[in-house]
């Protein structure tokens, strides 16, 4: 064997390798004379004998991978398929290694439903050895016959390393006039990123440009790999000749994209093909002039994957959306849209980052519905016109249309911006053309707009907000043009006593022109509540003792007549708030837990005022359970204050794991009493005063079981005739990410009894069923069911979704049963994005995530 060391004069040996792609190293050669040459002043070659280490040196740990023996074409041609670890010979050339054979780290990194990953063979500073010099290239071979000047051949086991790129081939040849160097023979080539296959490699020293035929290769860093007759660098451009390349692993074409040509720039980042199909199996499916694709994570312009559905009341749905990568901090996405029962539907999203700030624009657009007459579909129209509800006339096909803004800034220290905006043309815009499956539950959208300053014990909010109600016959809500809330605390020196101050301004309008008597009323609310506290925290419990005034002034239009266009309101109030805690050692199952016991008393003295002539602009009745316990009002807002004189017993227990603080179980009891009637309430009539002596029972159960167990229970009744006025349950079972279980039910008062099921598990390493069951055990009906099945493994995602749901009622009208199917197939690696399909699972089924979506 004959080793050379070569000058940079032989350094663009590497460029030749594609600039993106090496070759694995043959074993190491020992010979028992070796030369070491490099060019000397003259320009000639000067070769000494040398001792260089030949190893052998020890290699990086990797999985086992079969290697080839040393056998012609044809020998390998006839050889059966072995396998080790169930790794063929096809992916061991490509160093695809199976899922069992892999390192335990790379392992853990992938999903279950992968059958295993590129491993890409790097030598470590070991192997280098004296190779770490990057202008050195290292050359051998069996046999070498050179002619001074001209040219050389080498032939047996050839081999050319410089660093991390490699090379080797039966033989080679090297033309010194032309400075031209030929491999022929099982070449491979490999660097980091990358690994090419071929049959024969020719390059030019001079400028480069390198071809080979017959070629196979590997992008590491997308998982790609394919095969063309040739492929070419020329000028800085790869470009590859009857290509053929997917994200599956050898031996698996579940998809695959052939194409006459395919052309990667200098900085390799993007791949361009000409004339271009996707095949499925064997089967074509799509075929485009062109088509580009991404070789690395980096954001590229580019048709994303397609979403497609159907409907009973949209037909065909089909979406092909278009990415813009216009910049490195902004870019945007235009997806045209087509409903086959409706129309044209163009959708776009423009997104803008700076470092203090995240901008998204958003819209869409249809110019006629033919489904939609701006209140009702074909078929609703129909049935009310032969049931006499409507005229006859004519179906009017009407505009929609979607305008939406988001933005978050964070400007200096403690100052942060916020906006979300949308708007839709109609109450039904989201029910019928919201590509998230589950906003048919939408009944509002809420636009506001704030800013915000936190600094020490100084808070201000300055913000405005509007409701655009979606609710069929709902009023429109009060808008907030503008409200200013402002919070203040400080203790004097060391005393534990604080001082603080909680003051309010807002404006209430309203645009809807129908509404007359109380509920036309608008104007200017200011709410300031001067506070003192008490606080002293031990380790034993604690004591709290609050003393607060509220005054509160109104300056109103469109007041009814009699009703004062300036009330005011002033309330003392004061609360203590007593708790203790015991603790002990116990064990449970042999596991060391702390338990403990927390007795708490919560008194609270709010006085009473006349507050049935103030408006109600932001203010409603909360639902009564362990939270309302301990609040100061049962009212979310302030135009009400409740008034009180009425003390809290509560009783709290945990278990506390010792191994790693992580609360495994609370449990709550208590109740309040009440020492005089509450006069307060909404509408301010005397038949709504409560005169009861006390609440109902609360008792609350939150428990962690392990292993991705939860649940949570929550029980309210009356303790006079034990009537349980309120209860909900749920229980999650969540052990990883592909196995979820929900299960919850709810009910309250004499409306509301719920019952909701949820389940994502896996009936194989690759199959997956998924549903989820919503129902109104009061009414009797299904609001939501869907189910369906999903296919991943590590090359592309097939979803198959069927789904049932009610509209809102309108008025007397039954409501209407929408049925559809949708079908999301996701070539891995082609760029794609969330069809849809991931937010019905993620909102509909309690504690699913999603993997993300092009992860092998």
């Amino acid at each position: 064997m004959v080793l050379f060391s070569l000058s940079p004069r032989l350094l663009p040996v590497v460029p030749v390798l594609l600039s993106t792609l090496l070759l694995l190293p043959a074993d190491e050669a020992r010979a028992a004379s070796q030369w070491q040459c490099r060019t000397g002043p003259d320009g000639e070659w000067q070769c000494d004998p040398a001792e260089l280490d030949s190893g052998p040196y020890e290699r990086d740990r990797v999985a086992p991978i079969y290697r080839r023996p040393q056998t012609t074409s044809t020998e390998r041609s006839e050889e059966p398929q072995r396998r080790v670890f169930g790794q063929t010979i096809q992916q061991a050339e490509l160093t695809w290694v199976p899922r069992q054979a892999l390192p335990a780290a790379t392992r853990e990194t992938i999903p279950e439903w992968c059958g295993g990953a590129y491993q890409e063979q790097l030598l470590v500073e070991a192997e280098l050895g004296a190779d770490l010099d990057p202008n050195r290239v290292n050359i051998s071979a069996l046999e070498v016959d050179y002619v001074m000047g001209e040219s050389g051949s080498l032939d047996g086991r050839v081999q050319a390393r410089q660093g991390q790129r490699r090379a080797t081939a039966r033989s080679a040849h090297f033309e010194e006039v032309n400075q031209t160097f030929v491999l022929e023979g099982d070449v491979r080539m490999q660097e980091p990123g990358a690994l090419l296959l071929g049959r024969r490699a020719s390059v030019n020293l001079l400028d480069g440009d390198a071809e080979i035929d017959n070629a196979r290769f590997v992008f590491y860093e997308g998982s790609y790999r394919g095969s063309a007759d040739r492929l070419e660098r020329k000028d800085g451009v790869i470009r590859v000749e009857n290509a053929r390349f997917t994200r599956c692993a050898p031996g698996d074409d579940s998809w695959q994209v052939i194409a006459g040509r395919v052309e990667i720039p200098e900085d390799g980042k993007v791949a361009r093909a000409r004339n271009a199909r996707l095949n499925v199996g064997r089967v074509p499916v799509f075929w485009t002039p062109y088509l580009q694709f991404p070789l690395t994570s980096e954001r590229q312009s580019g048709f994303l994957m397609p979403s497609v559905g159907y409907s009973s009341e949209s037909g065909f749905d089909l979406a092909i959306p278009y990415y813009l990568n216009l910049a490195p901090n902004y870019d945007a996405t235009v997806t045209p849209r087509i409903l086959t029962d409706r129309g044209f539907l163009a959708e776009a999203e423009f997104r803008h980052m700076t470092r203090s700030m995240v901008n998204v624009l958003g819209g869409a657009y249809m110019p006629a519905d033919d489904n939609y007459d701006g209140r009702f579909s074909f078929s609703e129209f129909r049935e009310r016109v032969e049931g006499g509800l409507e005229p006859p006339g004519t179906f009017d096909a009407s505009e929609r249309w979607l305008v939406q803004f988001r933005h978050s800034g964070s400007w200096f220290d403690g100052f942060t911006t916020d906006v979300d905006f949308a708007e839709v043309s109609d109450d039904d815009y989201f029910r019928d053309l919201g590509t998230d499956l589950t906003v048919n539950a939408r009944s509002e959208i809420d636009r506001s707009a704030r800013m915000r300053l936190r600094r020490g014990g100084f808070q201000a909010q300055l913000w405005a907000q509007d409701l655009q109600v979606l609710e069929p016959g709902e009023r429109d809500a009060y808008r907030r043009l503008p409200q200013f809330d402002m919070s203040w605390f400080a203790r004097p020196g060391d005393f534990p006593l604080v001082a603080g101050i909680d003051a309010q301004y807002a404006r209430f309008d309203r645009s809807d022109d129908d509404v007359l008597g109380f509920e036309a009323i608008t104007g200017d609310r200011t709410h300031v509540v001067p506070r003192l506290r008490l606080p002293i925290e031990r380790g034993w419990g604690w004591f709290i003792a609050d003393a607060a005034y509220h005054y509160t002034r109104y300056d109103l239009s469109d007041t009814p007549d009699g009703f004062d266009d300036s009330p005011t309101r002033s309330l003392p109030a004061a609360s203590v708030d007593l708790g203790l805690r015991f603790e002990r050692d116990t064990l449970l199952g042999g596991t060391p837990l702390l338990q403990t016991l927390e007795p708490r008393l919560y008194y609270l003295y709010v006085d009473e005022a006349n507050q049935s002539e103030l408006p109600l602009f932001d203010t409603t009745e909360l639902t009564f359970g362990s939270m309302q316990l301990f609040r100061e009002n049962r009212f979310a807002g302030v135009d009400r204050i409740n008034d009180a004189n009425q003390l809290t017993a509560a009783l709290t227990s945990r278990m506390i794991s010792r191994a790693d603080g992580e609360e495994l179980l609370q449990a709550t009891v208590g109740r309040i009493l009440y020492f005089d009637d509450r006069d307060v309430s909404l509408s301010g009539n005397p038949e709504d005063v409560q005169t009861s002596s006390s609440s109902g029972w609360v008792t609350e159960l939150a428990m962690r079981v392990g292993a991705g167990m939860d649940a949570r229970a929550l029980w309210v009744w009356n303790a006079p005739d034990r009537e349980q006025r309120q209860r909900s349950f749920q229980l999650r079972y969540r052990p990883d990410a592909r196995r979820v279980f929900s299960f919850g039910y709810r009910k309250r008062g004499d409306d509301i009894a719920q019952l909701d099921a949820g389940i994502v598990w896996p009936l194989s390493t690759q199959v997956s069923m998924l549903g989820r069951y919503f129902y109104d055990l009061e009414e009797s009906r299904v609001i939501e069911t869907f189910g369906g099945l999903q296919y991943d493994d590590c090359c592309w995602r097939v979803r198959l979704v069927g789904r049932q749901f009610r509209r809102p009622s309108r008025g007397l009208q039954p409501t209407d049963t929408e049925t559809g199917i949708f079908v999301e197939v996701v070539m891995k690696g082609l760029a794609g994005f969330d069809g849809g399909l991931n937010s019905i699972l993620e909102q509909g089924i309690r504690g699913y995530r999603e993997h993300p979506l092009n992860d092998i």
